[in-house]
């Protein structure tokens, strides 16, 4: 048990994917033929899929119901395709990237949604999924949602209409691979389409943001609405917390919804997390976080519960939680009930008395009666919380069904009590699962997702105090480190406290190290590492710099490139108007200021390439200015300083680019005259007309050519088309060229 259990912590604290993927329900982007990304597709027709028989799916699904046997509640009939989406879309490619757009039409279909079996999204690929006019939306879709299994699924789509929209590089088309195996073609309308509000459930039930929802914002951010594997029935369900306090995203709903009709693959289920209503009323639509896919891991029909995983641990910023739970039968004076009717907003309900012990269907169930709110289809495997906020059973189903649904108060509950210890085995019972160091605990509490991380700077300069954020209760920490050089840093374990360690740098002498934190829980071993420096002197290295002949020239060019000076106020001569390149060690978390200019520096600094790119201002020769580096980790600031220096020759033209870097789709273009020079020159209006092209640094090619310019005033340059880079803009006139290097973001 416990080798088992240190593996599974590695999994949990090293390795977990935090991919989420977020739907709007109500857009206010339209999106026409030209798609998400406004292309010019031709308009290739639709993939249809013929209408069905909606009046009598929906006799099937009413005669279905006769039986009073609990049911996941059904909207949708799947309809088994075969559609390669790399063949059946519209290409079109751009800048090295290509777009792909695939629609699909379920004729007089109440909704639709599509599961893929063949699914691998290469780096750098983006998509969308969203319906008629882009209403409804799913996206951005990236890398993070690949998986073993090579499965993903859509959620479900107001009206017939669905349409698979994206991108990605060129050169990493052959490695997409979407593949549509089956589509679920709606026959209930649940988003009620013909009022503004949101589902179809009764009247009678409660939006989660009312008053009585108040106090449970932990646990509603635990419910999950699930769509099953085939994408045709939804259920209820809530993740729920383990005695360790681990991340792992353990959910629990009813067997039933496992089971019925026919056993499920859960491995192809889909949860939406924070699905509400952001006002009490009216309702309004919701957006979701979805989730795709899970593990099996125990299920027993006699108190009708099922415990699956996610693959995917919610990131800690979701806001999703955890839900606490209770082993206890005694003591309980009301229960809640947060869940999903009929696909619906998030919905709560209360009975104000004690539940009691019942058998419904050859299940031990907890048996209510609600004061408040309703249950409907839908709402199968909700969580039952006591008056503590801790699961104590699972939604089963009703007895009196032919009430109206609003008068319907009798619910049943699978028990959680008698689901502790289940049939006997791991796959029949919770203990294992929920309590994996055996503590033999009663109850926890509902809790955020938390990650235990050191946290500390990554420089060293004389002394640093690292500690354990989100250390697991009663956890104890052993703290190590081996430094590659000598004199090495002391380490003091567990100060100021336990779960503290301090380093002292009293030699303040260049060396590494990987500090190490063993952290020993009831429940196993977690090992948490950091790599650090210990660096006094000289902890922020300038590299090599670059720069272009700003300046319109004959016969003198400066030196094309040459070595910063890592002295202090070292001079540095740098040409007016010049876009110089600076390569540095690392700028996390540093501050970058210039002074000595009054005119704006241009600059923009690359993260991935570790590059801060400048532009000097306008000035007159000689002027100086400082450019310093300063921040966290820094144990010293450092600062270089510079001189401009300007051409003596011709008459020179300063040309200036703005903004630098540009996010948007314009670059200005202006010019002045630098009157300092001594030689002078007549200018007329043919001097005056300077030829403009674009060159893409990362390829060498032209982008963009045939553009003029007569100085007289700013020009606008339409840069919509050039994908995010580097390039240079070159400036052409009296046969000499200046060349102006931006930054496209």
């Amino acid at each position: 048990m416990k080798s088992i259990l240190i593996t599974a912590l590695i999994c949990v604290f090293a390795g977990v994917s935090n991919a989420q993927v977020k739907t709007n329900f109500s857009n206010a982007e339209k999106i026409g033929l030209s798609g998400k990304y406004s292309k010019n597709f031709r308009g290739k027709n639709p993939y249809v899929i013929p209408a069905r028989n909606i009046k009598a799916l929906l006799r099937l699904d009413s005669l279905e119901n006769l039986s009073g046997e609990a049911k996941p509640f059904k909207i949708a009939e799947a309809i088994p395709v075969d559609i390669d989406v790399l063949k059946e879309a519209e290409w079109v490619e751009e800048n090295s990237m290509a777009y792909g757009k695939f629609t699909i039409v379920a004729a007089n279909a109440k909704s639709v949604s599509a599961n893929f079996n063949q699914f691998f999204l290469p780096e750098g690929t983006e998509l969308y999924v969203y319906n008629e006019n882009g209403e409804m939306i799913t996206g951005p879709i990236t890398e993070g949602e690949n998986n073993e299994n090579n499965f993903w699924g859509t959620w479900v789509y107001k009206g017939n209409k669905l349409t698979v929209d994206f991108k990605l590089p060129v050169e990493r088309k052959n490695s997409l691979k979407l593949h549509i195996s089956s589509l679920a073609y709606g026959f209930k309308d649940i988003y009620r389409t013909e009022i503004a509000n949101f589902g179809e459930s009764e009247a009678c039930n409660i939006n989660v943001l009312c008053a009585i929802g108040t106090g449970w914002e932990n646990e509603r951010n635990s419910v999950s609405l699930i769509l099953d594997a085939s994408s045709e029935a939804l259920c209820s369900g809530a993740l729920v917390n383990n005695t360790c306090n681990l991340n792992i995203p353990y959910l629990l709903t009813a067997n039933h919804c496992f089971d019925t009709p026919t056993p499920q693959n859960v491995a192809q289920w889909k949860f939406t997390f924070q699905a509400w209503s952001s006002t009490c009323t009216p309702s309004l639509n919701a957006n979701g976080v979805t989730f795709n896919g899970s593990a099996l891991r125990a299920r027993n029909a006699a108190t009708d519960f099922c415990l699956v995983e996610l693959n995917q641990l919610p990131p800690t910023n979701s806001g999703i939680t955890f839900s606490g739970w209770s082993r206890n039968t005694a003591g309980i004076t009301s229960t809640t009930i947060i869940h999903h009717p009929v696909g619906d907003i998030m919905k709560i309900s209360r009975d104000n008395q004690a539940p009691v012990f019942d058998n419904f269907s050859g299940a031990q169930c907890w048996r209510l009666g609600l004061d408040i709110g309703a249950t409907q289809g839908g709402s199968s495997g909700a969580p039952y919380y006591d008056q503590n906020h801790r699961i104590i059973a699972q939604h089963f189903g009703i007895n009196d069904a032919h009430l109206p649904v609003c008068d319907r108060v009798n619910k049943f509950g699978g028990r959680f009590d008698l689901s502790w210890t289940g049939g006997g085995t791991n796959a029949t019972r919770l203990s294992n699962w929920l309590d994996p160091g055996n503590t033999g605990a009663m109850t926890t509490n509902s809790r955020n997702i938390f990650v235990p991380e050191i946290i500390g700077n990554s420089i060293i300069c004389t002394s640093q105090t690292y500690q354990i954020d989100n250390l697991p209760p009663g956890a104890t920490v052993n703290w190590s480190s081996t430094w590659n050089s000598a004199p090495y840093p002391t380490l003091m374990q567990n100060s100021p406290l336990p779960n503290q360690c301090t380093i002292n740098n009293t030699y303040q002498y260049p060396s590494s190290t990987t500090l190490t934190a063993t952290i020993t829980t009831t429940c196993g071993t977690i090992v948490l590492t950091k790599e650090i420096m210990s660096d006094y002197a000289n902890p922020i290295q300038y590299g090599t710099y670059s720069q272009q002949a700003c300046y319109f020239h004959n016969t003198y060019n400066p030196a094309s490139s040459g070595s910063l000076p890592t002295a202090l106020n070292t001079p540095v001569f740098l040409r007016q108007g010049c876009m110089a390149t600076i390569s540095l060690q690392s700028m996390v978390g540093k501050t970058v200021s210039f002074s000595g200019s009054t005119q704006p520096l241009y600059w923009h600094y690359n993260s991935s390439q570790s590059k801060l790119y400048l532009q000097l201002p306008y000035m007159s020769a000689g002027t100086p200015f400082t450019f310093t580096i300063s921040g966290e980790g820094a144990c010293q600031n450092k600062s270089l300083l510079f001189f401009s220096y300007a051409q003596p020759y011709y008459p020179s033209y300063s040309f200036y680019l703005s903004p630098n870097p540009v996010s948007d789709n314009q670059l200005t273009l202006s010019m002045k005259q630098d009157i300092t020079h001594h030689e002078t020159k007549t200018i007329t209006n043919t001097d005056l007309i300077f030829q403009i092209s674009i060159i893409d640094l990362s390829s060498g090619e032209i982008v963009v050519t045939g553009l003029t310019f007569d100085g007289k005033s700013e020009k606008s340059i339409d840069i919509s088309k050039l994908a995010k880079g580097l390039y240079v803009l070159k400036v052409h006139s009296f046969d000499q060229v200046q060349d102006l290097r931006f930054v496209r973001e």
